[in-house]
C-alpha cells in the first residue's frame, strides 16, 4: 500500500512518497524502491502508485511530455494517456491491471503545476491539483490528519516538507506496507530530489520523531488535571 502526497506552497510545490514495494506471490513480501521519477530536462516529475499499469503510464508520460505540454489542453491529453496506458497494460502477458485496483500518477511540472491521474478500466480521471492537497494510495490513513489539518497554500516549502515527511513517516505506524521516505520539490523552476540517507531527509525524520515525542508527552501527561 503506497502513501503519497502532493502540495503547493507560496514558493513552489512538492511530492512526497514512501518507498515500500509489495510483491504478492504465495505470501506478501516487501522491499524498497524509488516511486518518484524526475526528468529535470523536461521540467517533469511524477510519482506512481498501484501496479505496473501506473509505471507504464509514467514511462509513456515522459516519452510524450513535450507533445503533451504543447497540446493546448493538458487535462484532455493526460486523460487520453491514462486510457491508453490501461489498454496497453491489459495486453501485457504479465500482471495485467485488475479493474478493482486503484492506480494513479501524481505529476509535477515546472510550467503547469501539479496534476493527478486516476487510471481506471472505463475511463481515466484527471485532476488539476492547483492549491489543493492531493493524496494517493492509502488515502484513509489516520496520518493524513496532519496534512488535512495544517496544510495551507500560503505556507513555505520548508514548512510543507515537514508536514509531508511527518504524514509519510506516521503512515508507516498504521500500515506494514508503508515504509521509507523520499521527496521532490520544485522551487524557482528547479527540481530537487531528496532520497533515502540524504542529510535533508535525515533532518526531516528527526523532526518527525520530535513531533511524535512531543505529542506523546502532552497527551499522556495525566498531571495536567492536578494543576
Amino acid at each position: 500500500m503506497t502513501l503519497q502526497i502532493a502540495m503547493s506552497g507560496k514558493d513552489g510545490w512538492l511530492i512526497a512518497s514512501d518507498r515500500c514495494r509489495t510483491l504478492s506471490l504465495h505470501s506478501r513480501a516487501g522491499s524498497e524502491t524509488t516511486k518518484i521519477i524526475a526528468h529535470p530536462s523536461l521540467g517533469l516529475a511524477y510519482a506512481f502508485s498501484g501496479d505496473d499499469c501506473a509505471i507504464l503510464a509514467g514511462e509513456m508520460l515522459a516519452n510524450r511530455f513535450a507533445a503533451l505540454r504543447n497540446s493546448g489542453d493538458l487535462r484532455s491529453a493526460l486523460k487520453t494517456l491514462g486510457d491508453e496506458a490501461w489498454e496497453q497494460a491489459k495486453k501485457a502477458s504479465l500482471q495485467p491491471p485488475h479493474p478493482a485496483n486503484v492506480r494513479s500518477l501524481l505529476i509535477g511540472t515546472i510550467d503547469n503545476g501539479l496534476w493527478d491521474i486516476r487510471i481506471g478500466e472505463k475511463s481515466s480521471i484527471v485532476y488539476d491539483i492547483g492549491d489543493k492537497l492531493a493524496i494517493t494510495g492509502d488515502d484513509s490513513s489516520p496520518a493524513l490528519f496532519f496534512a488535512e489539518r495544517y496544510y495551507s497554500p500560503t505556507l513555505s516549502l520548508n514548512a510543507l516538507m515537514v508536514i509531508a515527511a511527518h504524514v509519510i513517516l506516521t503512515g508507516s505506524h498504521f500500515s506494514p506496507y508503508v515504509s521509507g521516505l523520499e521527496m521532490l520539490i520544485c522551487k524557482t523552476g528547479t527540481l530537487t530530489m531528496f532520497q533515502s540517507g540524504c542529510e535533508t531527509l535525515n533532518r526531516l525524520v528527526a523532526r518527525s520523531k520530535e513531533i511524535g515525542d512531543n505529542l506523546s508527552n502532552i497527551l499522556l501527561d495525566s498531571n495536567i488535571l492536578l494543576r
